[in-house]
């Protein structure tokens, strides 16, 4: 038998041919387990080949998902996804910063050779249930367009696939403004906002997710706006925003409204 017990092979028609002494190790009294080699290379072959988890593997949060479609919501599926990576211990995974284990080089006349093998034997079970978990998370949260995208990457880490599918999706430049003006200029404030302090807080949050993604635009731009949005009924109300040279109400008193 060859005293080389690392080496699996891999052969033409995709199946593993195990040697012997992969399958066995020997307890300090020199009785063969070849349990826990067998189970973590049965658990490894389950994950190429089926890497969705099983029903009962639950993830908290997972609902708060929403499922790639594309540009459109792309921001809002990585944030939702690292929230809920993050709550249920997987995030690690889509970094990049959980590293496969590495089998320990030692010699097996070493007397510790079985701790240490038995350390390895477990944080490599950990380490595939762990993977295995992250990556059908990432097969349930993907439309039929994003998930086509993947191609073969569907077999790959999860990390790699994220970085794949984020430059893919990522949203830049008009794109983006568009993306946050949209709701603004297409709805009218009657149908869509209960009040033009309503409509206001729209425009600030529309305006604070522009500026995060350096892309800030002019007060002009906002006011102009606003003020296009509020409609006929508030006509009054606009035309004496726009009075620059008073800036009061009929009334005299100071007229003030931002947007900042």
């Amino acid at each position: 038998m060859s005293p080389d017990v690392t080496n699996k092979e891999k052969s033409a028609n995709n199946t593993f041919r195990v040697k012997d002494k992969d399958l066995a190790l020997e307890d300090s009294e020199g009785r063969s387990d070849t349990g826990k080699s067998l189970e973590t290379l049965q658990k490894r072959i389950r994950i190429l080949n089926n890497p969705t988890p099983n029903m009962s593997h639950s993830f908290q949060g997972l609902s708060s998902i929403p499922k790639l479609k594309g540009s459109g919501n792309g921001g809002a599926w990585i944030k939702a996804l690292e929230s809920v990576a993050c709550l249920n211990g997987v995030w690690n995974v889509f970094t990049g910063a959980m590293k496969q284990p590495i089998k320990p080089s030692i010699n097996e006349e070493d007397l510790n050779y079985d701790v240490k093998m038995d350390r390895f034997e477990r944080q490599m079970e950990k380490y595939l249930d762990t993977l295995q978990r992250s990556t059908g998370l990432m097969q349930m949260i993907l439309e039929e367009g994003p998930e086509s995208q993947l191609g073969s990457l569907k077999d790959i880490a999860p990390h790699t696939q994220l970085e794949y599918l984020k430059g893919q999706y990522k949203v830049t430049g008009y794109t983006a403004i568009h993306q946050a003006l949209v709701k603004l200029w297409t709805h009218c404030l009657s149908a869509v906002y209960a009040s033009p302090t309503d409509f206001a807080d729209e425009i600030k949050k529309a305006k604070m997710k522009l500026k995060d993604m350096g892309k800030d635009l002019p007060d002009f731009f906002w006011m102009s706006i606003f003020l296009h949005g509020l409609g006929d009924g508030y006509q009054d109300f606009i035309t004496q925003m726009l009075n620059i040279n008073l800036g009061k109400d009929e009334k005299g008193n100071q007229i003030k409204l931002s947007l900042k």
